[in-house]
């Protein structure tokens, strides 16, 4: 019988899957987790108990389900989006923004409940679009802090002479002739229930330009008249504006129930993709004019293509990386200009089909160099990278030694947040929010699991004070009632709340703490002036009563980090311990910075004599260890902290007897 150390340095893939209980022969069996919750890991390796939420308030309309949507302009004008009820409100440095004392400010828009998980955006500047397959494209622009519009995208689609032009209801050439056309001459098309009924152009004399091959769209069954004017002439090019009598504004083949879902920058254009009448098509303004869908002849004009992919699936997404990155409900595609240079509006452009994978609706990621993505089928992430021996983009499921994460339910929502730690937010369909520390230049991909008194519904993230702020929506049972509340995760170097939901008291020393009546009957924990006091549960009137009078107090939902190992391993592949009987005669615990923790459930003592037991415990670095804990197998170390303290875990040590 040996006595045997097995010395885990780091925790750098996370919660692992049971079925790979048995792979001792991998390197993530010796730096993974069987059980992460509510921490997650460092790029450095250690496990953190994560940061607690404050509350900021409550959704517009409970009864709803929100989205939050993030919108940075500069480190100054920054905003967190609330859509829930029909509006949006708006939430800038940690508070609602409000039209006048106590009135948040609202804006309408036009996305019912069910409709807000599908809205995709992009944000190129001070403006930020909106696109939704059944609303025309909407720009919301902000003037003030107090007074911001969304508005239909006014977008330009000319026609150009000798380029083809259509739109969702008429398709025509103008042509040329010897003498050009001149600004303001026109020609009229009336269409009857979708037919052409009627043709009218410039009288004879005024050039030999004609207007041809003159059509109506697939299933326009509109009746109205198109009044085609000349706005632009020189003699190498005319430009036509194109206006309907009944829909406004021509839009470029969109219409009612047949609009655009997906919306990206690139190259200095604005793309959209996918709507449901055309799925595979993808339509790029002007380059350095976002709103100009004018197709013409010139390589700076607008670009309108077609996807010719062996499964006819719609566009999902658009990611700008490496190339604009195409994400279809089967196929992952690339889109390039010819030979490597920019897209052009003239020459071949090219699109690559690599990876066959297929997306859902929630917005991609760009962590580092890679895009990740969620499967179709809402169950896997994927990770698109460039590889230089295939010539082409893969897409490696980072999901795999964590694939038990989405038996429970899809992934419905996520943001990245890359200070202070570089963690991917995951909301799964069934309320758990999951973190991914994803760095590979380390071989770090660890998935983790965060869980509170009730369920997360969306994550979003903006720039901070120097660090990233993630934003979430919860639901929450609060006295017989459903509530939403929009939280953030506290950030700060000092005075940390490790507990969930939370008010922060600052003034004068007090007994009885007021202002949690959006938390009545639940039970608390507190940290009154740096000292862990017993949990209370909140009156009907919203207050609780500490029992000496404290100047500093977080107060907030308890939750409890729980970091469980695997069965240890003391010997490899060849030669195993596993299946045999073990007996631990010591765990040794590396903390960094901790005050509260148990080691199965054992509790550890970090206060030191030179404190009375009311003294603010200081955080602990170094090794603690428990001793003897007998014969078993297997034997799994666990590490809890349920206080609202610091516990970050940098590696344990277990010693043992193999028998």
């Amino acid at each position: 019988m040996a006595i045997l150390d097995s010395f885990q340095t780091s925790f750098e893939y996370g919660e692992l899957s049971e079925r790979l209980i048995s792979r001792i022969d991998l390197p993530a069996y010796r730096k993974g987790l069987k059980t992460q919750e509510n921490s997650y890991t460092y790029l450095h390796g250690g496990a953190t108990k994560r940061r607690g939420t404050l509350f900021l308030g409550e959704v517009r309309d409970s009864s709803e389900a929100g989205r939050l949507i993030p919108y940075t302009y500069d480190p100054q004008t920054v905003f967190m989006l609330v859509l829930n009820g029909g509006k949006i409100e708006f939430l800038k440095n940690g508070g609602f923004v409000e039209s006048s004392p106590g009135v948040r400010y609202a804006l309408t828009i036009p996305y019912s409940e069910a409709e807000l998980p599908e809205v995709k955006y992009t944000q190129p500047g001070n403006t930020m679009f909106f696109v939704h397959p059944a609303h025309p494209p909407k720009q919301l622009a902000r003037i003030t802090d107090t007074n911001w519009t969304l508005t239909d995208i006014p977008l330009i689609y000319n026609a150009v002479s000798d380029v083809t032009f259509a739109n969702a209801f008429v398709t025509f050439k103008i042509i040329n002739g010897a003498t050009p056309f001149v600004v303001g001459q026109s020609f009229q098309i009336t269409t009857t229930a979708g037919a052409i009924s009627a043709i009218t152009g410039p009288t004879a004399g005024a050039g030999d330009g004609q207007i041809a091959a003159v059509a109506s769209m697939s299933g326009s069954t509109t009746s109205e008249t198109w009044t085609i004017t000349c706005t632009f002439a020189s003699a190498a090019r005319q430009e036509w504006s194109v206006v309907g009598s009944v829909s406004g504004a021509a839009k470029a083949y969109w219409k009612s129930g047949n609009y655009p879902q997906s919306i990206a920058v690139f190259e200095q254009r604005l793309f959209f993709g996918g709507s449901p009448q055309f799925p595979q098509h993808i339509w790029g303004s002007a380059a350095g004019d976002f709103l100009n869908l004018t197709v013409g002849n010139r390589e700076s004009d607008a670009v309108i293509v077609q996807i010719a992919g062996n499964d006819y699936n719609s566009i999902t997404h658009m990611v700008g990386a490496r190339q604009l990155q195409p994400l279809t409900s089967s196929t992952e595609f690339s889109f390039s200009g010819p030979n490597t240079s920019a897209i052009s509006g003239i020459a071949a452009n090219i699109i690559k089909d690599h990876t066959k994978h297929g997306s859902n609706h929630v917005r991609p990621l760009r962590i580092g160099r890679e895009t990740v993505f969620l499967q179709r089928d809402g169950k896997k992430a994927r990770a698109i990278s460039y590889s230089v021996t295939e010539d082409a983009n893969v897409a490696p499921d980072i999901t795999i030694f964590a694939e038990h994460l989405s038996r429970a339910g899809t992934f419905k929502d996520m943001a990245f947040a890359a200070s202070p730690d570089y963690i991917a937010w995951v909301v799964r369909s069934d309320g758990q929010l999951l973190s991914l520390t994803l760095a590979r230049e380390f071989e770090t991909t660890a998935w983790a699991r965060h869980v509170t008194d009730g369920s997360f519904e969306s994550v979003a993230t903006v720039p901070g004070d120097g660090v990233d702020d993630v934003y979430v929506i919860v639901q929450r049972e609060v006295n017989g009632d459903t509530k939403r509340y929009v939280e953030v995760f506290d950030y700060t170097d000092t005075d940390i709340c490790y507990s969930d939901c939370s008010t922060v008291y600052d003034g004068a020393p007090a007994t009885v703490i007021t202002g949690l009546s959006y938390l009545i009957g639940k039970a608390v924990t507190a940290i009154a002036d740096g000292v862990v006091h017993p949990d209370m549960t909140v009156s009907d009137t919203g207050t609780i009563e500490l029992q000496q009078a404290a100047s500093y107090v977080i107060i907030g939902l308890p939750f409890t980090t729980t970091i469980e190992m695997l069965n240890p391993e003391f010997g490899d592949a060849t030669a195993s311990s596993q299946g045999k009987k073990i007996s631990v005669t010591d765990i040794i615990v590396r903390f960094q910075d901790t005050v509260t923790a148990q080691i199965n459930d054992h509790d550890i003592p970090f206060r030191t004599n030179t404190g009375g037991l009311d003294s603010v415990i200081e955080p602990f670095t170094g090794d603690k260890s428990v001793k003897s804990l007998g014969w078993r197998s297997p034997n799994n170390i666990k590490i809890t902290s349920s206080a609202p303290t610091p516990l970050t875990v940098l590696g344990v040590i277990v010693r043992a007897a193999v028998n």
